[in-house]
């Protein structure tokens, strides 16, 4: 878990700092598209005294918060597990859920799919997404309300979402999603791909020489912690 933990991070720090300069939206395929963008691009956000929220703070959005120390990202959390030492200690600030959605330049999931978790983010939390701000999901489709999504996505070209997973996979044929140009959809590929698989096998027979020695492995799955991992 800790290993794929990795590209999972990789991919989103990626995510977030294309989002904030527009690039999902951006396609120039004429001159007439360049003369638009160009003119354009002083509206948009870029990476600097960006707000990037992160719903729930597990291993992956961890893994983020610390990629995001290179830049001049704030980052706020909204994880109801998460202490106030803990937060003070990664820099990060808690904020409501409310708040993290209405006030983000870009909200990144990475929520457990848990029975008190399926849709947990529905139409009108979505709703409150600021003008130009970009939905990142790489945690569980089923964390979002898929059909009130589409919706709001539908009513708010402003907004982009990013999703890597979704509720069915692959999507039905006629998923709305698929037909939206500020969806962007991935094969749930944010996750351990090619030579990304040589770092879990390292991973395991590192886990396996620490218990043959006798060792506890840093990569340890502990029991208690299962209910609560994305």
């Amino acid at each position: 878990a800790s290993m794929n933990a990795i590209p999972v991070a990789e991919f989103t720090f990626a995510q977030i700092l294309l989002a904030t300069k527009a690039v999902p939206r951006v396609r120039v395929q004429s001159r007439e598209d360049w003369v638009e963008w160009s003119a354009y691009r002083h509206r948009l956000t870029g990476n600097y005294a960006v707000r990037v929220g992160l719903i729930s703070y597990g291993a992956i959005a961890r893994l983020v918060r610390e990629r995001l120390r290179t830049t001049d990202h704030e980052v706020v959390v909204y994880d109801p597990f998460l202490t106030a030492e803990e937060a003070e200690k990664a820099g990060v600030k808690q904020v409501s859920l409310e708040t993290l959605l209405s006030t983000s330049d870009v909200v990144s999931l990475h929520t457990p799919l848990l029975p008190e978790t399926r849709g947990l983010i529905r139409g009108h939390h979505l709703e409150l997404m600021r003008e130009g701000a970009t939905l990142i999901n790489t945690s569980r489709g089923a964390v979002l309300n898929q059909p009130e999504l589409a919706d709001v996505m539908q009513r708010r070209p402003d907004l982009t979402a990013i999703l890597d997973v979704l509720e069915s996979e692959p999507p039905e044929v006629d998923e709305p999603l698929l037909k939206l140009p500020n969806v962007w959809i991935y094969p749930h590929l944010a996750g351990s791909i090619g030579n990304e698989y040589q770092r879990l096998v390292a991973g395991m027979t590192d886990a396996l020489d620490a218990y043959l020695g006798g060792q506890f492995s840093v990569h340890e799955v502990r029991e208690a912690d299962m209910a609560r991992m994305a």
